[in-house]
């Protein structure tokens, strides 16, 4: 699977990620870009998961209307060793995930 990791997530997340082609937006020079344009444009660039720590991102977008699964992981800070915890979880919600939903991690 093809995920797009949120600016807002550690870089090294993606090195603990394995069996899926992941890429951060500093990877694809995205970094500044809204989160409208932002899962625009990972969408129109194949991306099938969109993996975030903003709660707040299904209330302010219409996130049903991107072919994305939008993956908000929820961690009480966000640094590596606790996001590296949620790892089995999110094999987990990859393994089913739809597009268009948003799941919590």
């Amino acid at each position: 699977m093809k995920l797009l990791l949120d600016e807002c997530l550690p870089e090294d997340l993606k090195d603990l990620i394995s069996g899926h082609e992941v890429s951060t937006t500093g990877d694809m020079g995205w970094k500044g870009i809204t989160n409208g344009a932002l899962m625009k444009r990972a969408s129109e660039s194949g991306f099938e998961a969109f993996l975030t720590v903003d709660k707040n991102l299904p209330h302010q977008q219409n996130t049903g209307k991107y072919p994305l699964s939008i993956i908000v992981f929820d961690v009480f800070r966000n640094t590596l060793p606790h996001l590296k915890k949620r790892i089995p979880k999110l094999y987990e919600i990859l393994g089913s995930a739809r597009k268009g939903n948003v799941y919590l991690c």
